[in-house]
């Protein structure tokens, strides 16, 4: 394996080890700084829009899910990357949970079209406005079949919410502009070997099917509790109130697998816990 150590702006091991660790793959690796953009100088995709999270640079915590994301490109890389202690601030990120998760994504991936110009849809469509960074759940293939099965109305949100907890696969941590990108500190490229990239498509394919089977299992489980909306209900109250969704009422505040920065950095702190 190639692997390239990259210390700039370190000052020695020790502020190496107190920096939280992340992952990003990439289809054929960074050339040059990190970017944020759709396409690159040679017309190299960087980052499509409709993504979780909007237009971005995505970083994980679960580092074979990043893998994952670029295993069948032709020569994948995968980056070890750290985010400044000081840079994670309440007022420059947004921390997304349950409900704001949600429909979030929803917006971003142009499941709200439907609703757009009331109150609802505009909630989130400046949800993340003036942010510099977004730290939200990671969605996987579990995440597009319960897609499909809110938008068709087969299970409600709460369901929906449940099965995303279940299929924990860590955290993503996006870089919403330049400036953002500009800060991040690249520590490692590796290039990744074919007998890796075997070995985890023969995982995967397994696990797949395990996957499958606890989907139904999960969503039979929370649809039998009859708890929450289905998403023509959250449209027609949309439409009808113009008003912002009552959260209160799933009572879903937090996700319970899914493990969020406990400390995000504010004056007179002394250092940044970004996750646990």
């Amino acid at each position: 394996m190639m692997k390239k150590r990259i210390m700039s702006n370190m000052e020695n091991m020790n502020d190496f080890i107190k920096q939280p660790v992340i992952y990003h793959g990439s289809k054929r690796g960074l050339d040059g700084p990190i970017k944020i953009g759709y396409v690159s100088d040679d017309n190299q995709i960087l980052s499509r829009s409709k993504t979780d999270f909007g237009l971005g640079f995505y970083m994980g915590t679960n580092y074979k899910q990043c893998l994952g994301i670029v295993n069948n490109e032709a020569k994948p890389y995968m980056y070890e990357i750290t985010i400044p202690k000081d840079l994670i601030t309440n007022e420059n990120t947004l921390v997304l949970e349950k409900e704001d998760w949600t429909y979030f994504v929803l917006y971003n991936r142009g499941y709200l079209e439907d609703i757009k110009g009331t109150d609802f849809y505009n909630y989130y469509a400046h949800l993340a406005d003036n942010k510099q960074y977004i730290i939200g759940a990671i969605a996987d293939d579990s995440f597009n079949k319960c897609l499909t099965d809110f938008s068709k109305n087969n299970i409600t949100d709460y369901t929906f919410m449940q099965l995303i907890d279940c299929f924990n696969l860590g955290v993503q941590v996006v870089a919403k502009s330049q400036e953002a990108c500009d800060k991040l500190q690249i520590l490692s490229e590796n290039a990744i070997t074919k007998e890796e990239r075997i070995e985890l498509l023969e995982a995967r394919h397994f696990n797949h099917f395990e996957q499958d089977n606890y989907y139904d299992i999960k969503k039979d489980e929370y649809n039998s509790m009859r708890k929450g909306k289905y998403l023509s209900e959250i449209f027609k109250e949309a439409r009808e109130n113009s008003i912002i969704y009552n959260k209160d009422k799933i009572n879903t505040d937090k996700f319970k697998n899914i493990k969020f920065p406990d400390t995000i950095h504010d004056e007179g702190d002394d250092e940044i816990e970004l996750y646990n």
